[in-house]
């Protein structure tokens, strides 16, 4: 028996950024563990015509237009019943993809992060996020803030972490790559993410503020920073600020 899941999501294939990476792994797990399942992903963003997706993976060009999306997305349910879940990535679709389920028949899945569900919902997005049959969180602290404003069983609140692909394994680094970036022999502090200003609660600048301290203990540290975003020239002239020369804190961008 085929396993149908519409996936409803912000980005995916032909985006950047780590929650498209996510939802990436997460449907290309599910393919994988079950060889009946196939995946309709409905994007708001990223462009995945170029590119040769996975077995039973399949993506629609991206809609960024609220109305369109919906009609595109019923339109997609439609031709592909019957649809046995409705997944949806981000709090901002969970009214349509609520209303979907309905619709279809289908178990409703919600994707949480963070920022995106710490707040409290109200109106017709709480009452979305209250009627999934699935919820799930990349972290306890984001399943413990979602439990604290909802009305759910936390038994159908799960914990489903980020992950990181086997490309990416334990070891010395390649003496090549370090030379590249111009690093010394000393260790390195990594800090990977959107720099939006937005989200400035992501760290940089509290890192910035303990160097000094650090630097007569560990004199060839060096702060890497990868990611680009609209907060990124405020942060590096905050670092010349400081006196955090490129030989102590590198911004690598995307």
């Amino acid at each position: 028996m085929t396993i149908r899941i519409l996936a409803l999501v912000g980005d995916c294939y032909g985006a950047p950024g780590g929650i498209a990476r996510y939802n990436q792994d997460l449907f290309e797990s599910l393919v994988t563990a079950d060889p009946q399942a196939e995946i309709f992903v409905v994007p708001r963003l990223g462009d995945a015509r170029s590119i040769t997706l996975p077995a039973r993976i399949h993506q629609w060009p991206p809609v960024f237009s609220r109305l369109l999306y919906s009609l595109v997305s019923f339109w997609v349910a439609w031709r592909h019943r019957p649809i046995d879940i409705v997944f949806c990535g981000h709090v901002y679709m969970a009214p349509l993809a609520w209303a979907l389920a309905r619709f279809f028949g289908a178990r409703y899945w919600l994707q949480t992060h963070g920022v995106d569900i710490w707040t409290p919902q109200t109106g017709l997005k709480r009452a979305a996020v209250e009627k999934a049959d699935l919820l799930t969180a990349v972290s306890r602290v984001t399943r413990r803030r979602l439990l604290g404003w909802t009305d759910l069983d936390p038994y159908r609140v799960r914990v489903l972490p980020n992950t990181v692909r086997d490309v990416f394994a334990p070891g010395a680094a390649s003496p090549d790559y370090r030379e590249r970036l111009g690093l010394r022999g000393g260790p390195v502090l990594l800090t990977v993410g959107r720099l939006a200003s937005t989200e400035r609660s992501k760290g940089h600048e509290p890192i910035f503020s303990i160097l000094p301290a650090l630097r007569p203990r560990f004199p060839d540290l060096v702060y890497v920073i990868a990611g680009d975003g609209d907060d990124r020239e405020r942060l590096e002239a905050r670092a010349r600020e400081l006196g955090l020369g490129p030989e102590t804190v590198r911004f690598l961008g995307y």
